[in-house]
């Protein structure tokens, strides 16, 4: 047996930064990576060895043989921009555009946009005297990403083969071994998340928390369909899947010496 599988990458990014009367930071990103994989596999099977003593193919009778080839692409476009204002107030939005060659003719491309928002309340003049408080921001995002994770060619009808008989003779008959569906597209997840970081005392008492909510649409799935079609399932967008939850996490230091004590506390929780 021999398998060759060689996978390339190519990523250029573009990176503009630039601070305006102190107090206003810009930073913006361009990019657009392309990859691809291509795997190419051959076996061939022998029996009726007379002994052991010589392992290659023709000491025996060779009965079979077969070879397998598959690849798969995928093409990136995104852009990202982070502002900032007196390190107080935080901004960031990003899209990405990419597009799979798994997926059928009408759907190839994905759109996934994301943003965030960010204020450092510690910053703030009215907390700028309390003494026990270093830190403190709140945070609020929204960000979307795509799945591809299904057959090379599940969106197309690929052809099986199968022997049959006619005429008493044995011949090698074609058969659609799957749907054709050009609709067949991206899985999407967004997500939404609020969450508050804490530190006080000098940094002895550190706390984060956060809550969430995703939704996954267009479900890649196998669907069973009726067995008078010829098949017995197919690979479609169907259905949904909802998670929301929280999480907390607390961490003290309290001793800090030749000996040193610390903690930490961690509580989740998923709903799905």
């Amino acid at each position: 047996k021999t398998l060759q599988s060689n996978n390339w990458i190519s990523e250029s990014t573009l990176n503009y930064n630039k601070t305006f009367n102190e107090n206003h930071n810009l930073n913006v990103l361009a990019g657009f990576s392309a990859q691809e994989q291509r795997t190419d596999l051959s076996s061939m099977t022998a029996g009726s060895f007379p002994n052991d003593l010589v392992h290659t193919l023709n000491a025996g009778v060779v009965n079979a043989g077969n070879t397998f080839s598959e690849e798969w692409s995928l093409l990136s476009y995104l852009a990202r921009a982070n502002y900032s204002y007196k390190g107080k107030y935080l901004a960031t939005v990003a899209i990405r555009a990419d597009g799979s060659s798994r997926f059928g003719a009408n759907n190839k491309w994905g759109y996934f946009p994301s943003g965030s928002l960010a204020w450092r309340m510690s910053e703030e003049s009215f907390l700028k005297d309390v003494s026990w408080l270093n830190s403190m921001k709140v945070r609020l995002s929204y960000g979307a990403t795509g799945n591809n994770s299904i057959p090379n060619y599940g969106s197309i009808g690929t052809l099986g083969y199968s022997p049959y008989v006619s005429s008493g003779t044995v011949n090698q008959g074609i058969y659609t071994s799957n749907f054709a569906d050009k609709n067949l597209k991206w899985e999407k997840t967004g997500q939404t998340n609020f969450g508050v970081d804490a530190s006080v005392f000098d940094g002895r008492v550190k706390f984060t928390g956060d809550i969430y909510y995703s939704k996954t649409k267009d479900l890649l799935l196998n669907v069973p369909i009726p067995i008078l079609s010829g098949f017995t399932s197919t690979l479609t967008n169907i259905g949904e899947l909802e998670n929301k939850g929280y999480e907390i996490n607390l961490s003290t230091l309290n001793i800090d010496n030749e000996f040193k004590w610390s903690t930490d506390f961690n509580i989740f929780a998923n709903r799905n």
